[in-house]
């Protein structure tokens, strides 16, 4: 699905404002490390879509932590109950951006430069209203949000 009818600058502030949203890049796919806390070898990663933990390194003593598992934006080890800090190597978001997500930012991008939203205009006799996307459609892509 491509998004080449779409003003490229607008297609870019609405992945931009999806990403936000959502609050991890979703695609595409790409390796990185980074530094997490946890507790007891369970720790969180901002991503839904994790699909390879090349390692995970225990900061206080430099070992690898063995028998690692993954699911949903969650790490943990069966066999270690690692130190609170660990780096996570690893390798997530889509590898092809999911078709309703493309279409999402597709009639976000056409809806214009606006932000914040606005629903209407009235210039002279002219009013013109706006409609952007609902953002609940990106719910299912959304990190749980944690007060």
């Amino acid at each position: 699905m491509s998004l080449t009818d779409v003003n490229p600058t607008d297609v870019e502030a609405a992945i931009s404002r999806v990403r936000s949203y959502c609050d991890w890049h979703l695609a595409p796919a790409f390796a990185e490390t980074v530094e997490v806390d946890g507790a007891n070898g369970r720790w969180r990663l901002n991503s839904l879509k994790i699909t390879a933990v090349a390692s995970v390194t225990d900061i206080d003593t430099g070992l690898v932590v063995a028998d690692i598992k993954f699911e949903r934006g969650r790490v943990w080890s069966t066999a270690s109950r690692a130190s609170r800090t660990v780096l996570i190597n690893f390798t997530h978001g889509y590898t092809v951006c999911p078709p309703d997500v493309v279409e999402f930012v597709r009639q976000l991008a056409k809806s214009g430069p606006v932000s914040p939203p606005i629903s209407q205009a009235t210039v002279g006799t002219v009013n013109v209203s706006y409609r952007e996307p609902s953002f609940a459609a990106l719910n299912d892509y959304r990190l749980p949000q944690i007060a």
